[in-house]
């Protein structure tokens, strides 16, 4: 009876994978008991392996046989999806950032506009004067509102792209935590064919 090299339990056989080119009582692995090694094994490459990946190449490899264990990315089912979740604050951050975002880019633009139509007004009274002194103070008063008036468009104008930034980041991360790796058994043939050519 076949058994896993991991776990050394032979219960659910329907579960074992041989994903390498080891052979003997180290073939088999339950493809659980594997995803979990390999997280704790290479905790930042298993991390990064949705983002990095291309195609079935994993870039992980077996410690014996040093065979590249091969896979595909797939997404969780409803209920693992629901789980993570469930365990997670990520998607009630998300969608509270949202109308934040939202409304920062509302009140940006407003006080932009707002600040460019009162200094264009501004601009006009200054031409208007004919005094040089007039037009100096009135030019120094208009610089003051006008830095004035900038603090809070700049305030909101760096708000919004940094926390839709970090609202990305984490709706990345909620992605890449919804998905999982998995690794692919390869078959007898498969494996003698590969034997054969190394």
């Amino acid at each position: 009876m076949s058994e896993c090299r991991i776990c050394l339990n032979s219960s659910n056989d329907s579960a074992l994978i041989s994903p390498c080119m080891c052979s003997g009582s180290i073939k088999y692995v339950h493809s659980h008991c594997l995803q979990h090694w390999l997280k704790e094994k290479y905790p930042n490459r298993y991390k990064t392996m949705p983002i990095k990946t291309r195609g079935c190449n994993t870039g992980l490899k077996c410690e014996l046989c040093k065979y590249e264990f091969q896979g595909k990315l797939r997404f969780l089912g409803i209920s693992g999806i629901l789980k993570k979740l469930k365990e997670t604050q990520a998607l009630i951050y998300i969608i509270l950032n949202v109308p934040v975002v939202l409304y920062l880019i509302y009140k940006f633009n407003y006080l932009l506009r707002h600040l460019l139509n009162v200094s264009k007004s501004h601009i006009n009274l200054i031409k208007l004067q004919s005094s040089g002194c007039k037009k100096i103070f009135m030019l120094t008063k208009f610089y003051i509102r006008f830095l004035l008036g900038l603090l809070p468009v700049a305030v909101f104008g760096a708000s919004a792209p940094t926390i839709a930034y970090s609202t990305m980041v984490l709706a990345k991360n909620l992605i890449s935590e919804c998905q999982v790796f998995e690794i692919k058994s390869i078959s007898g043939k498969m494996q003698n064919q590969l034997k054969a050519v190394n």
